[in-house]
């Protein structure tokens, strides 16, 4: 290393520098680093890349060689950039620039020896680039400065400072270097790196700080203010307007017509609002360029493109520096660089626009250091009376003396006396004088570093406080109140400064210790997880004024999908239609309801991230994030079950609940069926399953714990209105229901029953939501009875299919233990096609046993013993319900139901319906010939007097008999 003659202290800590993964990251690492250790960094920590200078498959290309942007150890940043930034890799966010650093390429040796000679009595770091060579030198130089430069200033900075140090040579192409324009503050660079078969330099030298201060005062008097916008701006008449007309203007409106994206047209207007804002187009002029632009590119409403320009055109002339960036990021580099020609040709023409001239100076001022429209005069004393205005409310006798000084400020007015002898207005407390000239400027200075944003320059202060100040009276000799006024607002930001410094510390301390708190709470550890946005999903944010990520659901979803703390840990409970939490700092709230959940989500939010969010907002995001990653755990369990291959569905009604019935068929068949059906309902929510087992038994046996068993955390055996929303909820929510003592059948009717087990999806509100939802049903229902009159439907029970059944002393355990093979043989018989419902020619079985299990009725029991107590020869061959409704109600009133009971009773005990053929043609029922043969148990009941004779002509005969 090689040390200046000159020697100057480093700068003072902390040095802001921020690093980047790769040439594609737009997230940056902020550190906090020493000169000293910034230097070790560029000089000491160099990267031999695995290319060579050599022919080959690995030559290297020069300065795009893919190799120079990846380090060859693993996590080690390569890119790195000397700015304050707040938010993604963007100049608009960038605020501001820590460190000059100048690149030199394509230079001869002795032009390369003049540049280091220039550069060797300041304090700087330089290396060889990764594209240097022995007969083409290329190197990066890295000076120290005084101070960071805030971003409004950084076009002038660099192009006075390139001037200031007097360090231009000529590439071998005839092009002055280092480069003094600002295409992109927020650009990186890579660490130092070289092919393998190269040598590489690397050098600090000591020497003087660069004073950024001195820079700007130099500039004043010595570069044109032209100059420092655009080194390279031909000479321009005194016109201010565009040639419309013109072949350039016309090449411009065609391909930006030919390029813009019809999906970011707003955005690609306030790019190019800010190119041509910068090569001096009017308002005017670049309204009707983006109007004709995007006509002929067919856009839906040019004239709203065009009017987007107000939007640039009344920001400040270094927004407009990012336009060229802008429109790189929106349309390519290389569509970009044809627009950008296109304007370069428009701006040379003769007849362009008249450059800006600087403005006269107070001689007797301070110089102002940079470009008068980069200062909005208009907006800063706006900002200046809301804070005059602010103090002048406040209780504090101290800020109603400081709301009087800055007003005076405002007005021009003398900012105060000497010794503040006369100043009524300023009297504080039981002084008997006002505040003097030094401590007034004090505390003016004072309040507008803290009380202006922490990006006013000092240029556009002494605008609004000059009048006030100068016209003060200074004694000989005395350092002009100017003077003073500038060291004290200076020295009044560097504070500000480094107490915003010390707060963005603690504050991220203190967001490590939350973080650390919630994962510790949540007993697990961040780990790492794949954003659906992709790794620059961050870029999706909306950012706020202040760079930082705006108070917006929309961020929270972004968030909530793609941060570290989220991503992947919500998910969707398709059955209980629920919010899960499966890892994370959340993770504490996995068993709370939603609204817990949710608070918790947003205090995390808040107190973290900084991102505020209306509960009920963040509520639906919540869910709405979750929805996306859904899961079903019954469909996920049972496809986890490995069948063993020995047979047991068919014969568990027996084996495990201790079932009695004497058809073995009947058993078989319906045990297989429903365990089939219950796995059909688990892997295939919606399927057709509208059968009902019916275990009928002494209490105590367990019945209800057979089915809590089998269905684990999916049973329900909550007491329910079938038809009702709870009943549609539960079914839509568990996997088993039971209805237990077939209570739900004595609450509604037969219809109604066959109907809700006949459906296939349920309509009803999830938990904590406010809409309806439709649900495939996903329940099988199971009913248990003690007594066994069940059924009270006389038109059939095919629906129903009950077993009795016996305690058993081990079933239990039995069950517990094979479990999980009963189901997974269901899943292989589901997959393999097995049906699960009986067919038509199977009804009867079902039937035969669900007649054993019906409540008996009056009319039904009347019917019968009318019947068998009628001698055989009196017993007619065909009667109607009425006929018989007389006889056996006699003069009691006879119902309509009590008629269609009997009509039912008649068709139990086998008689055979058919219209009548005489008259109004009512139904006929016709006994069968065994039941006219059948044995009488007379008990009082006499033959029907409206039956008809069997020698009567016609009657007594059945349709297939005449």
């Amino acid at each position: 290393m090689s040390s200046a003659t000159a020697s100057a202290p480093p700068p003072p800590a902390p040095l802001r520098v921020v690093f980047y993964r790769d040439q594609e990251s737009t997230a940056p690492a902020h550190q906090l680093v020493t000169w000293g250790q910034f230097v070790d960094l560029l000089t000491n920590y160099v990267e031999t890349s695995p290319c060579t200078v050599a022919p080959g498959p690995d030559q290297c290309i020069g300065a795009k060689c893919p190799y120079k942007s990846h380090s060859t150890f693993p996590d080690n940043p390569m890119a790195w950039s000397p700015v304050e930034i707040v938010g993604q890799r963007l100049d608009v966010n960038v605020r501001a620039v820590t460190l000059l650093t100048l690149d030199f390429d394509h230079l001869s040796l002795e032009e390369g020896t003049k540049a280091v000679a220039a550069l060797s009595k300041w304090e700087h770091v330089r290396h060889t680039t990764h594209n240097c060579r022995p007969d083409d030198i290329g190197f990066r130089v890295v000076l120290a400065l005084s101070r960071p430069v805030h971003a409004n200033q950084w076009h002038r900075f660099l192009a006075a400072a390139v001037e200031y140090l007097g360090i231009s040579v000529i590439d071998k192409h005839g092009k002055l270097q280092p480069d003094r324009t600002c295409k992109n503050r927020s650009r990186f660079y890579y660490r130092p790196s070289h092919p393998k078969d190269t040598e590489h330099s690397a050098e600090h030298v000591r020497g003087k700080i660069l004073d950024v201060d001195e820079v700007f005062a130099w500039a004043e008097k010595n570069v044109p203010v032209a100059a420092a916008l655009d080194y390279n701006r031909t000479a321009l008449p005194d016109e201010e307007k565009w040639d419309l007309e013109s072949d350039a203007v016309l090449g411009l409106i065609d391909v930006v017509s030919r390029t813009f994206p019809p999906n970011r047209r707003h955005e690609l207007a306030l790019a190019l609002g800010g190119m041509m804002r910068r090569a001096g187009a009017s308002l005017e002029a670049a309204r009707y360029i983006l109007r004709e632009s995007f006509r002929e590119g067919g856009s839906d409403d040019p004239e709203a493109r065009a009017n987007t320009v107000d939007h640039t055109y009344a920001l400040t002339d270094d927004s407009a520096m990012t336009g060229f960036t802008r429109v790189c990021g929106i349309l390519g580099e290389e569509d970009a660089d044809e627009i950008g020609e296109y304007i370069t040709q428009v701006r040379n023409e003769t007849i362009i626009r008249a450059f800006q001239r600087a403005p006269e100076r107070n001689v007797h001022a301070l110089v102002l250091a940079s470009s008068p429209a980069v200062v909005e005069l208009g907006a800063l004393r706006e900002q200046v009376r809301d804070l005059a205005n602010h103090k002048a409310r406040s209780q504090e006798r101290n800020d109603k003396i400081l709301a009087i000084f800055i007003r005076r400020v405002l007005d021009g007015h003398v900012l105060a006396k000497p010794g503040g002898y006369g100043d009524v207005e300023t009297v504080l407390d039981d002084a008997d004088r006002g505040v003097g000239r030094f401590k007034a400027i004090g505390k003016v200075m004072s309040a507008l570093a803290y009380g202006l944003p922490s990006e006013t320059t000092w240029e556009g202060v002494f605008q609004i406080v000059r009048m006030s100040i100068v016209g003060m009276v200074i004694e000989p000799g005395d350092t002009p109140w100017i003077t003073v006024a500038e060291r004290k607002f200076r020295a009044a930001q560097d504070q500000r400064k480094v107490g915003d410094i010390e707060r963005v510390q603690k504050e991220n301390e203190r967001v490590a210790m939350v973080t650390q708190a919630a994962y510790t709470a949540s007993n697990t550890v961040p780990l790492p997880g794949v954003p659906p946005d992709g790794a620059n999903w961050r870029d999706h944010l909306t950012i706020n004024n202040a760079g930082a990520p705006a108070n917006t659901a929309h961020n929270a979803r972004i968030f909530l999908r793609n941060h570290p703390d989220f991503c992947g840990y919500l998910r969707w409970n398709e059955v209980s239609k629920r919010v899960e939490v499966t890892g994370g700092p959340m993770l504490q709230y996995a068993k709370s309801p939603i609204e817990i959940l949710v608070a918790g989500i947003e205090d995390y939010l808040s107190n973290v991230h900084k991102l505020q969010v209306a509960h009920q907002a963040l509520c639906i995001r919540v869910i709405s994030v979750a929805r996306s990653n859904p899961y079903d755990p019954i469909k996920e369990f049972l496809r986890s079950l490995k069948w063993d291959g020995q047979p047991r569905i068919s014969n568990w009604l027996k084996t495990y609940c201790g079932a009695t019935q004497e058809l073995d068929d009947y058993l078989e068949k319906v045990g297989r069926r429903w365990m089939i059906s219950l796995a059909a309902r688990g892997l295939q929510p919606g399927c057709k399953v509208d059968n009902v087992l019916v275990v009928q038994g002494d209490g105590g046996i367990g019945k209800s714990t057979i089915f809590s068993i089998l269905a684990g955390e999916w049973f329900c055996d909550t007491a329910i209105n079938l038809g009702d929303k709870d009943s549609r909820m539960m079914a839509g929510l568990y996997w088993l229901c039971e209805l237990a003592e077939c209570v739900a059948f004595k609450r509604v009717g037969n219809d109604m029953l066959k109907s809700f087990f006949s459906s296939q999806k349920d309509r009803f509100r999830p938990p904590y939501s406010k809409d309806f939802e439709d649900s495939p049903r996903r329940a099988v229902f199971v009913a248990t009875a003690n007594e066994d009159a069940i059924f009270s439907d006389d038109t059939g029970n095919r629906k129903y299919w009950p077993v009795a059944c016996k305690y058993t002393k081990t079933a239990i355990e039995m069950l517990r233990r094979d479990r999980d093979q009963l189901l997974a043989e269901a899943v292989v018989a589901f997959d393999a096609g097995e049906v699960w419902h009986f067919t038509y020619e199977e009804i009867a079985i079902t039937e035969q046993v669900t007649d054993d299990y019906m409540v008996e009725n009056v009319p039904a029991m009347m019917v019968r013993e009318w019947w068998f107590a009628t001698a055989k020869m009196a017993r007619p061959k065909s009667v109607t319900t009425l006929d018989v409704a007389k006889e056996i109600f006699e003069d009691k009133p006879i119902k309509d139901n009590d008629l269609q009971r009997i009509g039912y009773a008649l068709k139990k005990l086998g008689f055979r319906r058919q219209r009548d053929g005489h008259g109004a043609r009512a139904w006929r029922y016709y006994a069968t010939q065994a039941l006219l043969d059948a044995d009488s148990n007379r008990k009082g009941f006499f033959a029907l007097a409206g039956g008809k004779p069997d020698d009567e002509k016609g009657s007594g005969k059945l349709a297939d008999e005449k």
